[in-house]
């Protein structure tokens, strides 16, 4: 039971933040509509389209890179600071 629960509550938190940063992000969240509507359009999503969804991907990648499951292990930008986009 415990396994269960861990594993919705990472996927549940690192959903959450992913959408609190595409928030504050208007460009970055119309972009990702529009990748999606690209690739999905009005159908039901299938699982082989994750593949093709790169952007989404990225969003993603970022999103755990910056907010980890395991908060112990937190990241920063490292002092950067010509980024185009901080979450």
């Amino acid at each position: 039971m415990t396994i269960f629960l861990a594993g919705h509550e990472t996927t549940a938190n690192a959903l959450s933040w992913a959408l609190y940063a595409i928030s504050k992000h208007p460009e970055i969240q119309a972009m990702l509509f529009k990748e999606v509507n690209s690739i999905i359009g009005q159908r039901t999503p299938k699982p082989e389209d994750f593949m093709k969804l790169q952007y989404t991907q990225n969003i993603i990648h970022e999103t755990l890179r910056f907010y980890p499951p395991l908060y112990i292990f937190s990241r920063d930008d490292g002092g950067c600071q010509n980024r185009r986009i901080s979450l």
